[in-house]
């Protein structure tokens, strides 16, 4: 028995290949529209690109000795095997702060007293200071701050790097921390 095409089951097949076609494309084009949107809607702080230096003098990748050559021999310190990069790192703590290093460079660091801070180019970031001190140099970072705190991104290379600073209810600064992933 010979099986015979019939036109309006054709016309009818490609009426529906067609309207799936269409509402692939409407899929695509929401889907697409909606990343857009969430990636700008993400980028609500400001990127510093220029140099990060603590206490105006230690900068990131510099070596343990350039550390202790400044603030002298730590309170203590830990060897520690970072996972994410899966490399043994050591972390220098001192009163009031700790630096992590890995592969013998500072990586990042935890800052809670005044007696460190962080210099962005000519801008002074200091546990104690109000977060307000942000406005003028971070405005994007400052307006999208939450009560806890904010975040500013660093540089523009393969590692994300950014400084977590938290603040308490009254918007002092109470912690500036360099977070580094690999």
């Amino acid at each position: 028995m010979e099986q015979s095409i019939h036109p309006q089951v054709f016309v009818i097949n490609q009426i529906q290949f067609i309207m799936n076609k269409n509402i692939i494309s409407i899929f695509i084009a929401a889907t697409v529209t909606i990343l857009l949107h969430t990636t700008c809607s993400a980028q609500q702080t400001d990127n510093f690109a220029g140099t990060l230096k603590i206490n105006g003098e230690i900068e990131l990748e510099h070596t343990p000795e350039t550390l202790t050559a400044k603030f002298g021999q730590p309170d203590s310190t830990d060897t520690v095997f970072w996972e994410m990069i899966e490399k043994n790192g050591m972390i220098y703590y001192y009163d009031g702060a700790n630096f992590n290093f890995a592969d013998n460079k500072l990586r990042s660091f935890i800052l809670t007293s005044s007696d460190f801070q962080v210099h962005l180019d000519s801008f002074v970031l200091k546990v104690g200071n109000n977060i307000n001190t942000l406005s003028s140099a971070f405005p994007n970072t400052y307006q999208h701050r939450v009560s806890e705190g904010t975040d500013i991104g660093l540089g523009s290379g393969g590692d994300y790097q950014y400084l977590n600073i938290k603040t308490n209810p009254e918007g002092e600064i109470t912690e500036i921390e360099l977070r580094y992933i690999p």
